[in-house]
């Protein structure tokens, strides 16, 4: 989904973390719930919607502090501040 995004093709990259994103919820995987909207987050901020970015790179703190996961937090604050 990167490389599409990264080719041009932000609908397909959307669609892919989506998917991911769907099926990390239901299989109760909060850390790759995390991560898939930070991908996600990366997408729109490329496409610059920056508020809409902003919002899901949020979520993916949220849920890293939930988790408690120091390392994943770092670099989820690193990403929800280059936007």
């Amino acid at each position: 989904a990167f490389i599409r995004g990264m080719q041009g093709d932000k609908e397909m990259s959307l669609s892919t973390y989506q998917k991911a994103l769907s099926i990390n919820r239901e299989l109760g995987h909060r850390k790759a719930e995390a991560e898939a909207l930070s991908s996600m987050g990366e997408v729109f901020q490329g496409m610059n919607q920056h508020e809409k970015a902003a919002a899901l790179r949020l979520e993916a703190v949220s849920i890293l502090e939930a988790l408690k996961d120091t390392v994943a937090l770092g670099n989820a604050y690193n990403n929800l501040g280059n936007i």
